[in-house]
């Protein structure tokens, strides 16, 4: 019992930050329950797709105008950026504060312990 209880710690203050490390080539998983915008360029570029929840993306580039201020965002003390993504041969940029390595929950989990 004593391990399930570290477990799930661990797991929800996984959940309660953005992904901070990835890198060129990672697949993650979307997490937005309404979709994720990939835009032609970061923050306010023009919607190329939504790409919906617990689809994968492929980051290709951390582009380095991603650490300049301008484009590092801060949600709910989230510090956040904008990879350029791949998803269904479509290329972009998404916010990353809706980005996880772990595959994203059944939407009918309702439930922490159902999802694990």
């Amino acid at each position: 019992m004593k391990y399930i209880l570290l477990l799930l710690i661990s797991l929800a203050s996984l959940s309660s930050s953005a992904i901070d490390v990835y890198s060129e080539g990672d697949e993650l998983f979307v997490l937005a329950t309404s979709g994720l915008r990939m835009r032609e360029a970061p923050i306010n570029g023009s919607s190329v797709t939504t790409i919906p929840y617990g689809e994968e993306v492929k980051i290709l580039k951390i582009e380095a105008y991603d650490l300049r201020e301008e484009f590092r965002r801060t949600y709910d003390g989230i510090s956040v950026t904008w990879p350029k993504v791949e998803y269904k041969g479509k290329v972009g940029y998404v916010f990353d504060g809706f980005l996880c390595r772990l595959p994203a929950p059944k939407l009918e989990n309702t439930e922490f312990y159902q999802y694990l």
